[in-house]
């Protein structure tokens, strides 16, 4: 009782409080955005802008926010760091990345920004010691903005895109429905403990997420949210099936059906693309290939350390004027696959690292409890990469959700491991005393 009590009081300080706060900004920012809604793409390369002051002013104001709560917790922030290795390896190699960037000042306020949101999502965590306070503040933040883009798509023309595709206040459908995708997974994880008005408006915003998610006709997240749907059937129907002992007959069989399915389409390409074509999708996946086979071509020239953290998709780049004036007319300022442009921009040596960041991630998270939860939003965000590039990307909820799920399984480890040393003195010494 004495433990809760100083844990309620400590969550309940200034310093907790400046920390939501920041947290809570952040994600505002991040969510609702910086820019002014139902704005036309670029029509030209001198449309397009790389710097934004104001969330500059803003993301930097948040910080100072984040530090001052953190300052008393630094002890914590160094056991965390030793906790987790992956991504502090991945982020200093990163920040290394920059020495050789052709565009270093592009680089390091990129790599600032990230390092930015990292702080902001560590100092919440450590004062709150859990990441449910801020599962909650997210499926809030993440509710209200797809209400509002729902209004916005009935009452504003411009919530709507060309084609006739929804969009609400995000820059892109690809945004509406990666937004989307988020809000019905949050909505799956707030379900279980919720009380039953809490779980009457969790249910609504999942109806809406799934309508706005197929009004926005996002391929890459309508497959992410299929894949994700699936597994998680799988999964209940295999702890069903293993309390009559044929739970792995079961996913034994799902593989082997998955296998022969690779196989089909590995000797059969034509039923790949009879499929796309079915769902009203070319098998390029809207010229994604061929902007895939460029970066390819380009990042086995820095294969092994890459051109520099986020220093590619610069419009001063002279390889990408040179793209934008011959195939890609429609100006992409990604390469709409995470894995491809982290090669590209950080080679071989970043990619491991995201590599063993995953790994690390998947073989921990199963030994939480509250930050368990957040395996599905991880999960979502490995597969909305294959096609969209979000990963450390500030202007992306995926990308910085995807660092927030990371850093709560490695704060939950650390905690976990903190107890157990405390807690095994106490065991040696009941065990000398009955002894004696």
């Amino acid at each position: 009782m004495q433990t809760e009590r100083s844990d309620h009081s400590e969550m309940r300080s200034p310093l907790a409080r400046l920390a939501y706060l920041a947290f809570l900004l952040f994600f505002l920012c991040v969510i609702f955005g910086l820019d002014m809604p139902f704005q036309a793409p670029p029509a030209g390369v001198e449309d397009i802008s790389t710097s934004n002051q104001w969330r500059q002013i803003v993301y930097t104001a948040l910080c100072g926010m984040a530090i001052l709560a953190l300052a008393p917790r630094r002890r914590q922030v160094w056991r965390l760091l030793c906790t987790e290795k992956w991504l502090t390896w991945l982020l200093l190699w990163c920040g290394l990345s920059i020495l050789w960037s052709e565009f270093r000042f592009v680089s390091l306020k990129r790599f600032l920004q990230v390092i930015i949101a990292v702080v902001i999502i560590v100092t919440f965590l450590l004062h709150y010691q859990s990441p449910d306070p801020a599962f909650r503040l997210l499926q809030m933040l993440v509710g209200i903005y797809l209400g509002l883009c729902a209004i916005a798509i009935v009452l504003v023309p411009g919530a709507t895109d060309a084609y006739g595709y929804w969009r609400g206040l995000t820059y892109g459908k690809n945004a509406l429905g990666q937004i989307s995708l988020m809000g019905l997974v949050l909505g799956a994880t707030g379900l279980q403990h919720a009380s039953a008005a809490r779980r009457t408006i969790t249910l609504a915003m999942m109806g809406l997420a799934g309508l706005l998610l197929l009004g926005s006709h996002s391929m890459t997240t309508l497959l992410a949210a299929v894949l994700l749907g699936t597994v998680a059937l799988i999964k209940w129907i295999a702890q069903r099936l293993a309390t009559v002992g044929i739970g792995r007959t079961f996913v034994g069989w799902i593989l082997v059906w998955v296998g022969v399915v690779t196989l089909v389409v590995y000797f059969e390409p034509g039923v790949l693309d009879s499929l796309f074509e079915f769902l009203g999708k070319d098998a390029t996946f809207t010229e994604r290939t061929s902007l895939w086979e460029v970066l390819i071509g380009e990042a086995k020239q820095h294969w092994l350390f890459g051109c520099g953290f986020d220093g590619f998709w610069v419009v001063e780049n002279k390889t990408v004027l040179q793209m934008y004036e011959t195939d890609f007319v429609w100006l992409p300022n990604e390469g709409h696959n995470g894995y491809v442009d982290l090669w590209n921009e950080n080679g071989v040596v970043g990619l491991g690292l995201l590599l063993g960041l995953v790994l690390w991630y998947f073989r921990h998270v199963r030994q939480c409890t509250k930050a368990y939860n957040g395996r599905w939003l991880f999960l979502g965000v490995l597969v909305v990469n294959l096609m969209e590039s979000t990963f450390f990307r500030l202007n992306n909820v995926t990308g910085m959700l995807f660092a927030f799920v990371y850093l709560a399984v490695a704060l939950e480890i650390m905690l976990t491991r903190a107890w157990e040393r405390e807690a095994l003195p106490r065991q040696t010494t009941i065990q000398y005393v009955q002894i004696s």
